[in-house]
C-alpha cells in the first residue's frame, strides 16, 4: 500500500548538528578587538553568528573612534597635554604648555 499513514505522535526526526568551525571561539573574541574585526568579517563567510560579533564589533569600533574625538574636542588641548606629558610617552619632543601643571613635564624641549 503507498498510502501509508505516519503514527499520529511520530514525529520526524531533528535534523543532524551542524558541525562548529574549531575557531569560532577566537573568531568571536577577535570580533570585539578594534580593527582586527575585519578578520573574522573577511575569512568566517560560512558562519552567522561569527559574522554578526565581526559587524558589532566594526560598530564599536566606530562608535568608540566618535567618541573619543569629541573627548578630544570637548577637552581641548587639555587632553593632548596630559597624553603627550605620560610618563610612558616622555620624550624628548615633549608638549607642555602653560595650562600643564608644571610637574608633568619632565622632559626638556631641545
Amino acid at each position: 500500500m503507498a498510502d501509508e499513514q505516519k503514527p499520529e505522535g511520530a514525529a520526524p526526526p531533528p535534523p543532524p548538528p551542524e558541525a562548529e568551525p574549531p575557531n569560532r571561539g577566537v573568531m568571536i573574541v577577535v570580533s570585539y578587538l578594534w580593527p582586527l574585526a575585519f578578520g573574522p568579517l573577511l575569512l568566517e563567510k560560512q558562519d552567522p553568528e561569527a559574522q554578526w560579533h565581526a559587524k558589532h564589533g566594526l560598530l564599536l569600533f566606530v562608535a568608540e573612534f566618535f567618541a573619543f574625538v569629541a573627548l578630544g574636542i570637548l577637552a581641548g588641548s587639555r587632553m593632548v597635554t596630559a597624553v603627550c606629558c605620560c610618563p610612558y610617552f616622555n620624550s624628548a619632543c615633549c608638549c607642555c604648555t602653560s595650562s600643564a601643571s608644571p610637574k608633568g613635564c619632565k622632559a626638556s624641549v631641545s
